[in-house]
């Protein structure tokens, strides 16, 4: 096939399928976030077990501590086990969270409906949930647990006045409200007021699991990477190896320079690729490095997928975090069959045509086919080289208005 074939053929199914693909996700997201709301998936714990009502704290003073007794019954579910309360506190205000908190564990082995007790000594200062402190456990195994509410707001009521920050956070606003001021906030490039909502959701639905994938993202955007990692490590707890929090968490891991953290998960998600429990689509980001004053987050595809057949996705961004160009090594579909002939002996064993390619908002570009697919390294090094302007196009074609750039958010 030759150069200008592969940019009609191109044009032509991207026409074809943007309707249908654009389709196809929306709904995709829409039913992977559905089944991890309450009462959609037998498999996901449900935060409704643990609520207000079914949850009981009495306070005693204790010098400088309150002692808090909490008493709840054990989810009725008989599938998972319960044989660990984990118990966090944490301040937030605003932005900032700090004093993060872990208490003793509580161990046991319990049965579902069994009714539990345990205390948990809370300095006086770190006790009042109008100045952003919570108090949350959270219920089960290393599988998955089930949270609780924010305890801190089911001690009893103290008869003092309630201070104007107090009053200001006890105003009432329902949770549809909260999420779509939370939407709208995040959609217009508001990350801090987008947060501020969603952990007000979270503090008032802890089996919110869009909240806290939302909260993670706002976090990244911010690049507060520890709140990130804490909010996906949390929406994975309701929800094991749901893959959109799966690939938000291992950015997460890039990002912030945890390689040992990082491999470890893209060791996991190796797993549950080979046994089949990611979408033909997933991806994540893996790599980050900097090209002059740009910087470079690189996603690897597990499976070849779709017409362009992506492998790995080099998205550029500028000084203020607008992604400008992508750079792909990919495997076009509509290539495949001549190539076959061409090399029957290696599509036979599985081998693809590849090629490198680059996307602006007003371009497409070819730069390198490959037969068979080439290391990553040497796919880096390459694209390094288009960056610096060294390696060029051997093919270019304009767009007569602009298109989205390849994982453009």
């Amino acid at each position: 096939m030759d150069l200008g074939s592969k940019h009609r053929n191109r044009r032509l199914f991207a026409l074809r399928l943007l309707a249908v693909a654009l389709c196809i996700l929306l709904c995709n997201i829409a039913s992977a976030f559905a089944q991890t709301r309450p009462g959609t998936s037998s498999s996901a714990p449900s935060g409704d077990l643990l609520t207000r009502e079914n949850v009981t704290v009495r306070q005693s003073d204790a010098g400088s501590y309150y002692l808090l007794e909490v008493s709840f019954a054990i989810p009725d579910v008989p599938d998972l086990k319960f044989d660990t309360i984990t118990i966090y506190g944490m301040q937030i205000i605003g932005k900032q969270r700090s004093h993060d908190t872990a208490y003793p564990s509580v161990h046991g082995s319990w049965q579902p409906k069994e009714h539990v007790e345990f205390s948990v000594r809370v300095l006086k200062e770190y006790a009042d949930p109008s100045l952003g402190w919570n108090l949350t456990f959270c219920v089960g195994s290393a599988a998955g647990c089930y949270p609780s509410p924010n305890l801190l707001t089911l001690m009893p009521q103290s008869s003092k006045p309630a201070s104007p920050q107090t009053a200001t956070n006890a105003a009432p606003t329902d949770l549809k409200t909260l999420r779509q001021q939370g939407m709208d906030a995040f959609r217009q490039g508001d990350y801090t007021g987008a947060l501020r909502n969603f952990r007000e959701v979270i503090a008032a639905d802890p089996s919110d699991i869009v909240a806290y994938n939302v909260a993670a993202n706002c976090s990244l955007r911010m690049k507060d990477y520890p709140s990130a990692i804490e909010y996906f490590k949390h929406a994975l707890q309701l929800q094991p190896d749901e893959y959109h929090n799966l690939s938000g968490l291992m950015r997460a891991f890039t990002l912030a320079g945890m390689a040992s953290e990082r491999d470890e998960l893209r060791k996991h998600i190796a797993e549950l690729e080979h046994a089949g429990k990611l979408p033909d689509n997933f991806n994540y980001v893996f790599e980050t490095f900097d090209a002059g004053d740009k910087k470079i987050e690189v996603a690897e595809f597990p499976k070849i997928h779709g017409f362009y057949g992506e492998r790995y996705r080099f998205k550029v961004f500028n000084s203020v975090g607008k992604e400008i160009f992508c750079i792909t090594l990919e495997s076009d579909e509509l290539e495949q069959p001549a190539w076959a002939k061409e090399h029957p002996k290696e599509a036979t064993a599985g081998g693809r045509k590849f090629s490198l390619d680059g996307y602006a908002s007003d371009s497409h570009s070819t730069y390198a086919f490959y037969n068979g697919e080439p290391p990553y390294e040497q796919v880096r090094e390459e694209a390094k080289q288009v960056l610096a302007g060294k390696k060029k196009a051997i093919s270019k074609s304009a767009y007569s208005s602009p298109k989205p750039i390849p994982g453009a958010e």
